[in-house]
C-alpha cells in the first residue's frame, strides 16, 4: 500500500470507529459546502464551489440524464457538464423548497 492510500486507510478506520465520529466528520462536510456565481466579466459567468458527500452524489445523479452521448456528440466531458448542468437549470427540479432552499418530499 502506497503512503496516499495508508493515509486515507488510516483516516477512514479512526473516523468509522465510533458513530459519533463518523457523524461529526459528515457534519463538518456539511458546513464546510458552498456555491457561489459571479457576475458575467466578458460574456463568462465563472462558478465556485464545495458541497458534502450527499449533495455532490446528488448533482452527479441529476446531471447524469442530460450527459449522455448523442450521434455526431464530439464535446469533452469538460464541456458536456456545463451544458448539463444549465439544461438542469432549464427545467428545474420540481419539487417544493422551503425558506433555506432544501427540497421537501
Amino acid at each position: 500500500m502506497d503512503p496516499g492510500q495508508f493515509t486515507t486507510v488510516a483516516k477512514i478506520s479512526s473516523t468509522e470507529s465510533t458513530a459519533a465520529g463518523a457523524l461529526a466528520e459528515a457534519n463538518h462536510a456539511y458546513q464546510r459546502r458552498y456555491f457561489h456565481i459571479a457576475e458575467p466579466v466578458d460574456g463568462l459567468v465563472r462558478l465556485d464551489g464545495v458541497l458534502d458527500a450527499e449533495g455532490g452524489a446528488t448533482l452527479r445523479t441529476a446531471l447524469q440524464p442530460f450527459m449522455k452521448p448523442v450521434k455526431d456528440d464530439d464535446r469533452s466531458y469538460g464541456s458536456a457538464a456545463p451544458d448539463a448542468l444549465v439544461e438542469l437549470g432549464r427545467q428545474g427540479s420540481g419539487g417544493k423548497r422551503d425558506s433555506a432552499g432544501r427540497g421537501r418530499s
